[in-house]
């Protein structure tokens, strides 16, 4: 979906798709004259916008193991700008994206990913562009499908060291192991000589729902790379 900036994979085994594109309202850059509709806007609270770019979800079979949250309870204060963020489902927190430098991704149509490659197999973008952090240089979010799964690999340049969390939203709680996350029937690997997991689970509505967050966090240098492996 080439406008839309996503990906999108699958057969028997399982179920895969990615996001690039920006963190304000989803139709916005699709129209033509988006940037003079956007700086004439009065109000850019974008009050359905998640921060989410560089998101994906991924099924194993007919299972969901890494998910989106969807929305939070609609309290008034969910379609502030001010306050929306705050909340796991609408920030970047609650998307299996990374914190980088301990921060969040920002809001607004110039908080974007830039699209590297794309092919049937491998979508690669730079999601530097969504952070307001001094000194990353960019952050290349690569995946790459084969019959079995997807591998992830992120590549860091930086001006200097910072630490990076990699976060992954299961869709159920997850058993961590050495060298593998197990998320009911699906699979994460990943190198125990380099990574080491730990789970955050929290409530995020009304309801009792519960997000179970998986972290892998570490200090990244300049050109660090981690890679994942999903089935």
């Amino acid at each position: 979906m080439k406008n839309a900036e996503w990906f999108i994979d699958r057969n028997e085994r399982f179920s895969f798709v990615a996001k690039a594109g920006h963190n304000a309202e989803p139709y916005l850059r699709s129209l033509p004259d988006w940037r003079e509709r956007y700086e004439n806007r009065t109000d850019r609270n974008e009050p359905h916008n998640h921060n989410d770019v560089g998101q994906f979800i991924f099924y194993s079979g007919d299972e969901c193991v890494f998910r989106d949250l969807g929305h939070g309870t609609y309290y008034r204060d969910y379609f502030l700008a001010d306050c929306r963020y705050g909340y796991l489902p609408a920030s970047s927190r609650g998307h299996s994206v990374p914190l980088i430098d301990g921060t969040e991704q920002s809001r607004d149509i110039y908080h974007a990913a830039r699209v590297l490659s794309v092919s049937d197999t491998e979508f690669c973008m730079d999601i530097a562009g969504a952070y307001d952090v001094e000194g990353l240089q960019s952050a290349v979010r690569a995946f790459r499908t084969d019959e079995s799964g997807v591998t992830l690999v992120d590549t860091y340049r930086v001006t200097r060291e910072m630490i990076v969390t990699e976060r992954f939203v299961a869709a159920s709680e997850p058993i961590l192991g050495d060298g593998v996350v197990s998320v009911g029937r699906g699979r994460l690997y990943y190198d125990p000589s380099e990574l080491s997991p730990t789970l955050t689970v929290e409530r995020y509505d009304q309801d009792g729902k519960l997000a179970y967050l998986v972290d892998f966090t570490f200090p990244v240098k300049d050109g660090r790379s981690v890679s994942f492996r999903m089935e």
